[in-house]
């Protein structure tokens, strides 16, 4: 039987780190509810409070969110697995109509953070915390005039393309 006491992995506390501030500490607190999720929390906050090296904070930057498999990927692969009742027993209680909605929600969720413009933006700044290059400019739709993100394929307000630009001919 896996045991685990909530907040009993945490770092140590060091001054040159700031405490979490209340938003963070209070999503913490909510995430409970099984060994496991109280496990990731600890987690989660242990990678918060660590104090970290340049390095360190690089590989954590990617590992959480920019590299090829990262920890939204993989989340995302549980949720997607969780909400089918192929591979979750639980969820065969459930009418057909019910099993196929969730299973459809939970499906785009792991589609939608498989986004490679989340990737991209996070993977962004490996570069530019090794100093190879300075923080991409945002670029302003030709269309709309919104600001997007360098990493953003499409705008966000208009979904034009900037390699498109306005019709010339």
């Amino acid at each position: 039987m896996i045991t685990h006491r909530p907040g009993h992995q945490t770092p140590p506390v060091d001054p040159a780190v700031p405490p979490l501030d209340d938003e963070l500490e209070d999503m913490l607190a909510v995430l409970g509810g099984s060994v496991g999720l109280d496990m990731l929390a600890d987690a989660l906050r242990y990678i918060a409070l660590e104090r970290h090296d340049v390095k360190a904070t690089k590989t954590n930057l990617l590992c959480l969110a920019g590299a090829e498999p990262n920890v939204v990927d993989l989340i995302a692969g549980i949720v997607a697995r969780l909400g089918d009742a192929a591979s979750n027993p639980a969820l065969r209680e459930l009418g057909d109509a019910q099993q196929a909605g969730v299973r459809e929600l939970t499906s785009d969720y792991a589609r939608l953070t498989d986004e490679a413009q989340l990737k991209a933006l996070i993977s962004e700044t490996a570069p530019v915390i090794d100093g190879d290059e300075t923080a991409p400019a945002n670029w302003v739709c030709w269309f709309c005039a919104a600001e997007n993100s360098p990493s953003a394929r499409t705008c966000g307000f208009c979904h034009h393309r900037p390699e498109d630009g306005p019709n010339t001919t």
